[in-house]
């Protein structure tokens, strides 16, 4: 296996604040951390960007588990029901 970047499915937008740019992310499927390079893809939507903000309840946090929903800051629209996927690196032996 060759080492590189995948993408990682960890949830979906469930709720978008217009005025404010703020997607609330339900993850369903893994975590995210500041910093992370993200992926928000729907049937109108393909944006990505690092997570720059992320919050819970108004409280800026590091690093949300799965279950959890967070508040990420964004630099364009998104939908509900778009899936968020975070960059991960793939290296051999791994998994």
């Amino acid at each position: 296996m060759a080492v590189g970047i995948g993408e990682a499915f960890v949830g979906r937008i469930i709720h978008y604040y217009p005025r404010i740019n703020v997607g609330i992310v339900e993850l369903t499927d893994g975590e995210i951390n500041l910093g992370d390079l993200i992926h928000v893809q729907g049937k109108q939507t393909n944006l990505v960007q690092p997570v720059d903000s992320l919050q819970i309840d108004h409280h800026s946090i590091n690093h949300a588990d799965k279950g959890r929903r967070v508040g990420i800051k964004l630099k364009d629209r998104v939908r509900n029901h778009d899936q968020v996927g975070v960059a991960r690196w793939i290296l051999p032996g791994l998994s």
